[in-house]
């Protein structure tokens, strides 16, 4: 009989209350396929067997697989190069095929799904190569990748869901991901781990939803004294969505530009600058503005804000918030302002100071109804326990022809 379980995102909570195998695992395992209809086995040569027993980690691959612990050591290697490798399971610490494909696009390009292909590539040329250096899910979130499981294209590792993923220890993908719907939705989530459970993840309680929501974005730079705010244009392509730093935008000669150069911070998966009409260049498809920033501190802490602020160009008519919400965890109320261009939520950080150093994170999401959800915020765990996120739902009409 499935056992029912009330699970609550914070880390401490969870922690002390669920007691399966899922949680407390290590999130490199997220890629890994559990679904045997989504496996396709091989063979592996001798020569690559070489090559797998060269990474091969006993260790790692015991303590990380606890549904191999009737297996002996001698038989652990046989499995991984029977089995696991073909389900997606990792055999060290510091590679994951899937996360490599997904750092280079041009490896996934030449090899497809060929798992084999990235282990030969890895041992032969990218260990030595700094090229080549991103190669865990860990290393791919930091770098703000989104990584696609290479035996189930459906499991697709945001740096968020990764960032949950720890948060919570677990390296079951749908629990992750139930995990991080809840905490940016508000609602409790329902979902099946892999030992069978039927869990309810719920979301944190309003004293820590935006701590909560905002570990859950991706880190996007530091806010402190000297650096007081960060800011990002929305930017629309052929197809999808992206938030490019304003920096960026405002300084990159335009004049001699290449594809590559258009690398944004944060992008939905489907966007594209490249169309019927060639490259679609970002800094003629601004959108929106978004900023987080601190205005300093006086005798009630640091004056803390979000904003979004839309805009007319050329080949859009003006998009439309139509709706706003803030949230914060440990923040003093000053002031919002919601109209259909221009939006902002601003709050105190009682305890914070000069000194305090809050980590800036972002998400965007396309929600494929001609809407777009952008969400920009801080916090600071260390020093104040403070959170501010703002999140805006806009209306984009479709570009015209020129």
């Amino acid at each position: 009989m499935k056992k029912k379980l009330m699970a609550c995102l914070t880390a401490f909570i969870l922690a002390s209350t669920l007691l399966f195998s899922s949680i407390g695992s290590l999130a490199q395992g997220l890629t890994q396929v559990t679904d045997g209809t989504k496996i396709a086995k091989g063979t592996i040569s001798a020569d690559d067997q070489a090559i797998l027993k060269s990474m091969f980690d006993l260790n790692y691959y015991r303590s990380n697989n606890p549904d191999l612990a009737n297996l002996k050591d001698s038989e652990l290697f046989k499995h991984f190069c029977e089995n696991g490798i073909f389900e997606g399971r990792t055999c060290n610490a510091y590679f994951d095929p899937s996360a490599y494909a997904s750092a280079y696009p041009a490896l996934k390009a030449q090899f497809g799904n060929d798992i084999m292909a990235y282990f030969r590539h890895y041992a032969t040329i990218g260990k030595n190569d700094p090229n080549f250096s991103i190669t865990t899910l860990e290393a791919c979130a930091n770098a703000k990748i989104t990584v696609t499981s290479l035996i189930d294209s459906s499991i697709v590792v945001t740096p968020e869901i990764y960032a949950i993923s720890k948060a919570i220890g677990t390296s079951d993908y749908k629990v992750a991901k139930a995990a991080w719907i809840a905490s940016q939705t508000g609602q409790p989530v329902e979902v099946e781990d892999e030992d069978g459970n039927v869990l309810v993840l719920a979301p944190p309680d309003a004293d820590t939803a935006a701590l909560m929501k905002a570990k859950g974005m991706t880190p996007i730079g530091v806010i402190n004294y000297d650096n007081d705010y960060i800011g990002l244009y929305l930017v629309a392509g052929y197809t999808g969505f992206a938030l490019y730093d304003y920096d960026y935008i405002e300084d990159v000669d335009f004049d001699d530009f290449a594809p590559d150069d258009y690398a944004p911070l944060l992008a939905t998966p489907n966007y594209s600058i490249d169309g019927e009409y060639g490259t679609f260049r970002p800094e003629w498809s601004r959108l929106a503005y978004i900023e987080v920033g601190n205005d300093g501190n006086d005798e009630n802490g640091n004056f803390m804000w979000v904003w979004a602020n839309t805009y007319d160009y050329d080949f859009y008519e003006v998009p439309v918030i139509d709706s706003a919400s803030y949230q914060t965890t440990g923040g003093t109320y000053i002031d919002t302002e919601e109209n259909n261009h221009r939006s902002w939520g601003e709050y105190y950080d009682p305890a914070g100071t000069d000194a305090t150093e809050y980590q800036a994170v972002a998400s965007i999401t396309d929600n494929d109804d001609g809407t777009v959800t952008v969400a920009i915020g801080c916090y600071n765990e260390e020093d104040s326990e403070f959170a501010l996120v703002g999140e805006w739902v806009g209306s984009l009409p479709e570009p015209e022809v020129w």
